[in-house]
């Protein structure tokens, strides 16, 4: 190939299109995470003290999406976040804490807000299958110990 045949290429529209297509743009693919430094990053993106300076704005969102996606049936056991509700509330003081120790197993990340009395536990799946009864067991866990 000459030097005007490879500018040529590059110049082309269609060999920009197809550049544009394939980038990459889930950044989580190209660094291969595992489970952990998942679980270490929503940590940090939720703790409202942290550097972000997002304040407690991501863990609002975690848990007005969490709201809405949940069963009807399932709300009741979430009056504490409905939107009302969370509109009042102030999450400043939350604090996220990796591998919460329960009595049936360690949840990934437990977020607690003492001013508010919230608990929120996470259990972090990626690349991992979810056990059985793995979600009730942590929670029924947590309810007894707090």
């Amino acid at each position: 190939m000459t030097d005007d045949q490879l500018e040529a290429f590059f110049a082309d529209p269609a060999v920009h299109h197809l550049r544009a297509v394939a980038r990459e743009t889930d950044a989580l693919a190209i660094a291969y995470p595992k489970e952990l430094q998942i679980s270490n990053f929503l940590a940090w993106l939720l703790s409202p003290g942290e550097g972000h300076g997002l304040g407690d704005l991501p863990l609002r969102a975690l848990l007005r999406a969490a709201w809405h996606s949940a069963e009807l049936s399932a709300r009741n056991g979430m009056l504490a976040v409905s939107p009302s509700r969370l509109g009042l509330m102030s999450l400043g003081a939350a604090l996220c804490i990796r591998e919460f120790g329960v009595e049936t197993g360690r949840c990934d990340l437990a977020i607690v807000d003492p001013v508010s009395k919230l608990i929120v536990i996470l259990e972090n799946k990626y690349g991992a299958n979810q056990g059985t009864n793995q979600l009730s067991g942590y929670r029924d866990a947590v309810t007894k110990r707090m």
